[in-house]
């Protein structure tokens, strides 16, 4: 039996000096929202919000696994409730009037929809559907859905000296072509697990639907599909039951042991008879049902892949020590051979999920290259978010990106834990000039009423990540909540614009 890559991956933890990422007393001192008011905080927002730059050190001649290096943030340094956080959902942007074609693949080959599309307003559109999680989180552990999100919202902007999101759809969906060749963009990817993987190649032969199959060793299948020019990897155990004649190795260059889970194939089958059998909330409903009328069984999720151009510390370091310390992640670095590493996050509440950022210097990448792609997304933060100093503003980029929720609630004893951390994720995101679009949703009542603050964070890389608190951090009206009726995604300036509110 195949070790599927293990002997391949050498873990590395090493330490640094973080200074640039601690908060010194000066810091804190200008930006502590427990000692200024909400309209003060916003201020501040608006004079330190700027993004650094993407571009690569092109005259750096030390090898890049040198110089990158990892702070392990001790748990009594992060917040009481870091470990309340889980992921449920993941977002792309697609290209305008795709939205529907997207859902109608998505809940035809993978998952049910978790509701009819969304009408966000004036042609824009957020589809999607749902997936298991499974989370150990305990302030609300009966939650278990994960949501595959795609906007379509034809008003949002990229970077005017650069490809649209409808350029990057073409370019991605003809790069990948009949999914007979692997490419560097195909690091960017979903990956769910299923028990029986031979019913979604049965149903994709029968569809005569194009997808890449892959075997990690004699343990785990992949089967890759594209939708709307992305990649959704569903991955289960190599069995008998499939066509093993169109599946292949993953060869050297496509970096093989990169796409080989954290945990074996029982892990994930116990973790899915233990969701279905055990818990009763409206994703596994939602799925039982799916799989009675389709016969595709339940997908879970198991992690995100994000392909990068470099894996050097002063880039991903934010992201690292705010994910530690907001969101109870673990970082380490697996190398896979001389040609391929990944910054590799896991999560002690999630086990067996991992969020992997692939450094492949081997693979293909087409006439538009991995760090072109980084920098179109940096520039466009750059121009759309930072120079205006505006901490409400928008991009379409930040629609692509992976959502943490802390289930700590506003209402009742511990209000006062989710704002204290929804303030210092805002002070972090501050003080290390990291890009930000913040939106509040509101509504609902009970215990768990829908106040929301959504604060999408633009770190290095092209996947955004959004802090979904189940709190207010302000209690002011000019915190907007999402409009696609105008590039800034901004409903209070849509309103003062028009006077009309925006649906």
């Amino acid at each position: 039996m195949s070790n599927y890559g293990s002997s391949e991956v050498a873990d590395e933890q090493i330490s640094y000096n973080n200074g640039s990422t601690d908060l010194d007393q000066s810091s804190r001192k200008r930006v502590d929202v427990r000692a200024l008011g909400p309209i003060l905080i916003l201020s501040a927002c608006l004079v330190y919000l700027s993004v650094p730059g993407a571009q690569r050190d092109q005259q750096s001649t030390t090898p890049e696994l040198d110089v990158f290096s990892i702070t392990e943030i001790p748990q009594s340094e992060r917040n009481p409730i870091s470990n309340q956080s889980y992921f449920y959902k993941f977002t792309y942007p697609v290209a305008n009037g795709t939205g529907l074609s997207g859902f109608e693949k998505l809940t035809k080959f993978l998952c049910p929809p978790m509701a009819d599309p969304e009408d966000l307003g004036c042609d824009g559109l957020k589809v999607g559907c749902e997936v298991l999680i499974s989370q150990q989180t305990t302030a609300d552990e009966t939650l278990h859905g994960f949501q595959l999100h795609m906007v379509d919202t034809p008003r949002f902007e990229t970077y005017t000296g650069g490809f649209t999101i409808d350029q990057w759809q073409t370019y991605f969906t003809e790069l990948n072509g009949n999914m007979s060749e692997f490419n560097a963009f195909q690091h960017n990817k979903v990956t769910l697990f299923t028990t029986n993987l031979a019913v979604l190649q049965q149903k994709l032969e029968s569809e005569n639907e194009d997808y890449m199959a892959r075997l990690s060793g004699d343990m785990y299948a992949h089967i890759l599909i594209q939708i709307n020019g992305r990649i959704y990897e569903v991955i289960g155990a190599s069995t008998s039951e499939l066509d093993l004649a169109k599946f292949k190795a993953w060869d050297d260059s496509e970096c093989k042991g990169a796409h080989v889970p954290i945990k074996p194939v029982s892990f994930y089958q116990n973790q899915v008879m233990e969701l279905m059998s055990d818990w009763d909330d409206d994703a596994i409903s939602r799925t039982a049902v799916f799989e009675e009328e389709t016969g595709l069984p339940p997908l879970l999720f198991v992690g995100v892949s994000v392909a990068t151009d470099s894996l050097h510390s002063l880039k991903f370091d934010s992201l690292v020590t705010d994910s530690q310390r907001f969101a109870n992640a673990d970082w380490s670095l697996k190398h896979y051979g001389e040609e391929c590493v990944a910054l590799t996050g896991e999560w002690p509440q999630m086990p067996g999920i991992s969020v992997k950022y692939v450094h492949n210097a081997e693979a293909t990448q087409g006439e538009q290259t991995i760090l072109t792609y980084e920098s179109a997304v940096a520039k466009s933060h750059s121009e759309h978010l930072a120079p205006t100093g505006n901490w409400f503003g928008w991009d379409h980029w930040l629609d692509q990106h992976i959502g943490v929720r802390n289930t700590v609630y506003d209402p009742g004893d511990h209000k006062v834990m989710c704002e204290r951390l929804s303030r210092e994720i805002t002070e972090s995101l501050i003080h290390t000039e990291t890009p930000v679009g913040e939106r509040l949703v509101m509504g609902g009542g009970g215990d768990k009423a829908l106040n929301q603050t959504h604060i999408y964070s633009g770190y290095h890389g092209t996947l955004a990540w959004e802090y979904n608190q189940q709190c207010y951090e302000w209690r002011e009206e000019s915190v907007p909540g999402i409009c696609s009726c105008n590039a800034m995604n901004n409903d209070i300036a849509y309103f003062t614009e028009t006077g009309v509110q925006c649906s």
